[in-house]
């Protein structure tokens, strides 16, 4: 697209250097029209009557095409900002004519916008085009009948800050054998109440020799609390049980929708524990992925049934948090 521009002005300057050979107006090697123009099909360049070359006529229609296109997905983009999270109605007339009222309970909806999530396949380039990636993450959806893949906000925490940089790790490991675990994230309603209406997670396969597996079948809890660190015995108010899964690639991304969302109130935390269990040989086990962060908000406790024993990921010496993401709507 440059080259073909290049070739065209370097022409009309050629052109320009031989415009007195007696060409007509207006005509082609010709001086342009006092009005700057030229004959049909020509275009005045340098004051002379030059014909673009093959595919510069397409480039130039390209460029304008293009320059439109990101136009409209940057005001989408703001639109979508402008109002997502904001409650709305079936009608979805409280979120401008692009967006979508996606009812999470009966007729309690959050204005969003339908989006791409990031493909986890290509690691080095990051797909989600939700306005605000640091805020906002594209997820998979289906409750009181809405579909797809909309614009969702995290529950605030150093868990915003993932982004693409997500990374395995064997937690399971001990001197001779695979051990059941349970992980956990304490996600605090720091900002107002927050309706988490999903989760997701990601599950790492083998990577050299390490014994990981994301196909094996395990458990997910969730419960409310007014403290910021996970009971031994905590009651969950959603357990979540997996059969195996189908064998998948290096990475797989566990997205739930929950079936009735869950309000938290202004300063309680929401607890996400997922287990991970070895196979019955152990010589496989769940590896779960981490991102950066301060390990004060992510926890693990040996053994898969309480009373539990947790323990803080910073006082094992790691600054990192479990990418165990909350996801719903605040207000």
């Amino acid at each position: 697209m440059k080259r073909a521009a290049i070739t065209s002005f370097i022409t009309a300057l050629l052109l320009n250097a031989c415009s007195d050979n007696g060409a007509v107006t207006g005509t082609e090697g010709g001086k342009c029209y006092p009005n700057g123009t030229c004959d049909a099909g020509l275009t005045c360049a340098s004051s002379i009557c030059v014909r673009l070359l093959d595919g510069g006529a397409r480039d130039a229609a390209q460029d304008a095409g293009d320059d439109v296109a990101m136009d409209h997905g940057i005001d989408a983009q703001k639109s979508c900002e402008a109002v997502l999270g904001t409650k709305c109605t079936k009608s979805g007339s409280e979120c401008g004519a692009n967006n979508t009222c996606l009812v999470v309970s009966g007729t309690t909806g959050f204005c969003t916008c339908t989006c791409t999530p990031d493909n986890p396949a290509t690691e080095l380039v990051f797909e989600d085009t939700c306005p605000d990636t640091t805020k906002h993450k594209c997820v998979p959806f289906a409750s009181g009948g809405s579909s797809g893949s909309f614009c969702l906000e995290y529950l605030g925490n150093s868990l915003n800050d993932c982004g693409t940089k997500y990374w395995h790790g064997w937690d399971s490991k001990t001197s001779t054998a695979l051990d059941p675990l349970m992980v956990a994230v304490g996600l605090p309603a720091k900002s107002g109440p927050f309706t988490l209406t999903g989760i997701q997670y990601r599950l790492w396969n083998k990577v050299s020799a390490e014994p990981c597996s994301n196909t094996l079948p395990h458990r997910v809890e969730i419960w409310v609390d007014n403290v910021p660190f996970p009971l031994p015995s905590p009651t969950p108010a959603i357990t979540l049980p997996s059969a195996s899964m189908p064998s998948a690639s290096l990475l797989r991304v566990i997205d739930f929708t929950l079936a009735m969302p869950i309000q938290l109130k202004h300063g309680e935390h929401v607890f996400i524990a997922v287990e991970l269990a070895p196979d019955s040989a152990k010589t496989k086990t769940m590896c779960i992925s981490h991102c950066a962060g301060t390990g004060e908000s992510s926890f693990k406790t040996a053994g898969n049934k309480p009373p539990y024993s947790w323990s803080t990921v910073k006082s094992a010496g790691y600054k990192r948090d479990y990418a165990i993401l909350a996801l719903g709507f605040g207000g």
